[in-house]
């Protein structure tokens, strides 16, 4: 199984003097906490017919192999049945591992923030909480093979945002951001498929046994983490101006993480 990935931890900027930034796309506070990703769970391979695989894309020696074992099965059918009730294999994916929490992120402005480029921002603040981990391949056998696959782990919950301003925000440029506040929830993993190899071209063989020898089934996919609270406070004596185009005093967005695509 795929191993966890790690928490965020908190992050807490405070502001009291004055930050001036003049270049394009740049930051007055960059503050974030992000999760770690949970780790991809490892394919279940099978152990047995490897010279039956190798035959695989060659139809007409697995055809000849078809009617061989038929032949040996219906002639030793008390044998073939004992065989194959000892000579289970059960090949499993892994699990994919845990993602880890965004940590809460804490941003305070007593002082003067001034951008001056375009696509800048004053204060970015978020949170991101891990995807979760992708579960593993279960691949099954040819004969007397069960694979599952490994299920996929949910994604991660983002932490809590908080900005409070008192001070002075001032943006020029064109697409600049006051305030950009945001916790978003890690998506979930995509669970692991089942891999067949030459079931297909072996069916008949099961029949023959009388009872069904191949099996598998695809796993679930991991749910999508919650974006967490997002608080924004003006306070008295705090001001923010924009004069560009296209610009915002206050984006704040909580988003929560897709979940992921299920196996077969």
């Amino acid at each position: 199984s795929g191993g966890a990935g790690g928490d965020g931890n908190t992050v807490n900027v405070g502001n009291t003097g004055t930050i001036r930034t003049a270049g394009l796309a740049s930051y007055g506070i960059f503050a974030q906490s992000v999760g770690g990703g949970g780790g991809s769970g490892g394919n279940g391979s099978p152990g047995l017919e490897g010279w039956l695989a190798d035959i695989y894309e060659d139809y007409e020696k697995i055809n000849q192999v078809i009617e061989s074992y038929k032949t040996i099965m219906n002639t030793y059918h008390k044998e073939w049945k004992e065989i194959f009730l000892e000579s289970w294999k059960f090949n499993m994916g892994g699990e994919g591992g845990g993602a880890g929490k965004g940590g809460n992120v804490i941003v305070t402005n007593n002082g003067t923030i001034i951008t001056d480029g375009d696509s800048a921002t004053a204060i970015y603040a978020q949170s991101v909480g891990g995807g979760g981990g992708a579960g593993g391949d279960g691949s099954m056998g040819g004969i007397t093979s069960i694979a599952l696959s490994g299920s996929a782990d949910a994604g991660s919950h983002g932490g809590t945002v908080t900005v409070d301003n008192y001070g002075k925000i001032v943006t020029s440029g064109d697409g600049a951001m006051g305030i950009y506040a945001q916790s978003v929830g890690g998506g979930g993993g995509t669970a692991g498929d089942v891999e067949g190899s030459i079931i297909e071209e072996i069916d008949s063989l099961a029949e023959v046994v009388g009872y069904n020898i191949f099996g598998g089934t695809g796993a679930g996919a991991g749910k999508g983490g919650d974006g967490g609270d997002v608080t924004v406070n003006l306070h008295q004596g705090g001001s923010i101006t924009t004069t560009g185009a296209n610009a915002h005093a206050i984006w704040v967005q909580s988003v929560g993480g897709g979940g992921g695509a299920a196996g077969w």
